[in-house]
């Protein structure tokens, strides 16, 4: 997928090998790649939104005394998702399934309670959609935005404009991994072929680098509007890049259900 990206900005550091798919596979065996991969949601939102990343806004940090927390829902998946959801598990490759209710309930909150400069430009979250892949260590998320007037389609537009919106992904997701320790941004490439997504788009590909962590974190995020709503998706997955998910084919897909959707309402 590397010709989705610009030249890289930094070192790609160590390649997918047998050294890489040992670490990787001791730690999916484990529930720390939901308590590392979990940051990336907070990262991109909070970027996004403007704000600093504000520990204060996860009342409930899945740090690794709860990690069991999150490893037991993942054998019951939760299939109690709100219907006409814009991304559903069936665009998703075989492996994907809902996040355990846990893990939705403290991104909804912590969006809830960190979203104050997105209500000032009347833009509103419609609907977060979470999906993990246990055996890839993989997480996909999907933020739904309602931009009702042309003030909020102009705010949501110019995130995607300031500093070709590398501000918007990148200081949120530093600031985020920091909560698990000194993190380091080791590569960040602009996601190109974008034509014809939205009225507007930009994405990202994120990797960066934990203290203490012997793997690395991975994040895609790309964010696109159509017409009055926005979209913004998170692919995070360790020790390398997103494989099964491919951000920019997702974006497109979701795009078109929305322009269909849009014409089947049309008088």
């Amino acid at each position: 997928m590397n010709e989705l990206h610009e030249n890289r900005d930094f070192p790609s550091g160590e390649n997918a090998g047998d050294k890489n798919s040992r670490r990787r596979s001791a730690y999916r065996r484990s529930a720390k790649p939901r308590v590392i991969i979990f940051p990336i949601v907070f990262g991109t939102f909070f970027g996004w939104s403007g704000r600093s990343f504000d520990p204060g806004a996860i009342a409930r940090f899945p740090s690794p005394s709860h990690a069991t927390e999150l490893k037991s829902p993942l054998s019951a998946p939760d299939r109690n998702v709100p219907p006409e959801t814009l991304l559903e598990v069936n665009d998703l490759p075989p492996g994907f399934e809902v996040a355990p209710p846990l893990l939705r309930q403290m991104v909804t909150r912590a969006i809830d309670r960190s979203g104050a400069d997105l209500k000032k430009a009347n833009i509103s979250v419609r609907e977060t959609t979470i999906f993990v892949n246990i055996e890839e260590a993989e997480m996909v998320t999907c933020l739904t935005m309602d931009l009702p007037d042309r003030t909020a389609r102009e705010s949501f537009d110019a995130r995607l404009q300031r500093d070709g919106g590398r501000e918007v992904f990148q200081s949120g997701f530093q600031q985020a991994l920091r909560l698990l320790g000194e993190a380091k941004i080791e590569e960040s490439r602009a996601i190109v072929s974008l034509q014809g997504l939205g009225e507007s788009a930009r994405g990202y590909r994120l990797a960066a680098t934990i203290e203490n962590f012997p793997v690395r974190v991975f994040a895609d995020s790309l964010a696109f509007r159509r017409g009055s709503t926005g979209v913004v998706l998170i692919v995070g997955s360790l020790a390398r890049e997103p494989e099964k998910v491919q951000v920019r084919d997702l974006a497109l897909s979701l795009d078109r259900r929305l322009q269909n959707e849009s014409a089947r309402r049309r008088p």
